[in-house]
């Protein structure tokens, strides 16, 4: 039988075919498996945080105890409430400032750069008012420093200008717990504890008390203070009375009696001859050791100069004012 050339070619392929596709147990030979390339995987690329909107920096404002911080805030203060100040407290990072609006009081504080009205501490029992630029505040740490190193604290200090005693306006440092009080004079000068029986503090007692006056009718010293009086200038017939105490400044007083004693300039003073008397007087006189030498000069003797008499454990000598014991003649 005769088969077309087509037909063979088809017979072929089918045959080849067959032959590619047998089992490998039948004898043949198996066509290798094709070799697939490998892929290496992309890195991954991290996806960038989606942009936030940028919030404002909170302003830091210096503390108080800064150079000249206390000063801005209470110049501050005062632009706000505009009337008369009769309190200001300052700590490190508030001030408070209390003024009075037809004899009533009211506060401003200020914090943080920012000025609020706030209920008043004080009730208002006829103080004196005051001018904030008549004091020294403008370096408030130094005043810490200082109050902090006399009286051993600075738990929570506070600084406050007020007026203590009629008439008398003062800065303080205070404490919380309290303790003692630490003063400063206005011009920032440090209010020292004194001790009478040594020279220095002798010394800033009667200038304390003598306050600059050229004439007096009485200088005394006490067991806990050291005044001075002379006429009121304000209140001719009152006698003005100016006290020193140990541990607070000095403050006055306005006594209703004019003096009728003959006045002298304290110039006369001799303040060596005072301590020499005040620390022999005990021993020459045997008197216990808490006894205390008070003295008082004026002219009460009726002599062209004071005479001093100096007491100790209720006995009295009479000198005059260079020390000479005149008892027996006055």
């Amino acid at each position: 039988m005769h088969l077309s050339r087509r037909a063979l070619l088809s017979g072929l392929s089918v045959a080849a075919l067959a032959s590619c596709q047998r089992d490998p147990g039948q004898g043949g030979t198996p066509s290798p498996t094709p070799t697939l390339p490998k892929l290496t995987p992309s890195p991954t690329i991290p996806s960038s945080p989606a942009p936030t909107p940028s919030s404002p920096t909170p302003t830091v404002w210096p503390a108080l105890t800064e150079p000249g911080e206390a000063r801005k805030a209470v110049q501050q203060l005062q632009a706000t409430a505009n009337l008369p100040v009769v309190k200001i407290d300052i700590t490190t990072t508030q001030a408070t400032l209390s003024a009075l609006d037809e004899r009533q009081p009211r506060a401003w504080r200020w914090s943080q750069g920012q000025v609020n009205e706030v209920e008043s501490d004080i009730e208002y029992i006829e103080q004196s008012s005051f001018d904030p630029a008549d004091f020294d505040f403008d370096d408030v740490g130094a005043l810490f420093a200082q109050a902090a190193d006399m009286s051993g604290s600075n738990a929570s200090q506070e600084l406050q200008i007020v007026e203590q005693t009629p008439g008398s306006v003062m800065m303080v440092v205070t404490t919380r717990p309290e303790s003692v009080p630490v003063f400063f004079r206005p011009d920032a000068s440090l209010v020292n504890h004194l001790d009478f029986l040594t020279d220095w503090g002798l010394r800033e007692a009667l200038d304390d008390a003598i306050a600059g006056r050229t004439q007096l009718t009485v200088i005394a010293l006490t067991r806990e203070s050291v005044y001075a009086e002379s006429v009121d200038p304000h209140e001719p017939e009152n006698t003005l009375r100016i006290t020193r105490q140990r541990r607070v400044p000095a403050f006055r007083t306005s006594l209703a009696d004019a003096s009728n004693l003959g006045a002298f300039g304290p110039s006369e003073v001799n303040l060596a001859m005072l301590l020499e008397t005040m620390r022999t007087l005990p021993a020459k006189w045997q008197a216990p050791r808490d006894a205390v030498v008070t003295w008082v000069i004026d002219r009460r003797d009726g002599r062209p100069l004071p005479t001093i008499r100096f007491t100790l454990d209720g006995r009295t000598m009479v000198t005059d004012m260079q020390g000479r014991d005149i008892t027996s003649e006055v």
